[in-house]
């Protein structure tokens, strides 16, 4: 979330990552240089990534 911990974290370690000449943000032209590489059928899938303490609701442990 915006203003949170973990995405201060995130922008602190991509923004210095750019000072040493190291790009992090590859994903978003990960796309267009596969297909300039000459990859086709190029797929893309996306997963829930749980962060935090655990869910008090023992039904949505089982997710983590």
């Amino acid at each position: 979330a915006k203003g949170s911990v973990l995405m201060t974290w995130s922008t602190n370690v991509v923004e210095g990552a750019l000072e040493l000449g190291i790009d992090l943000t590859i994903v978003d032209k990960i796309f267009a240089t596969l297909e300039e590489t000459g990859f086709e059928n190029i797929g893309e899938s996306m997963c829930v990534w749980p962060v935090g303490t655990w869910p008090k609701e023992r039904r949505r442990t089982m997710f983590g």
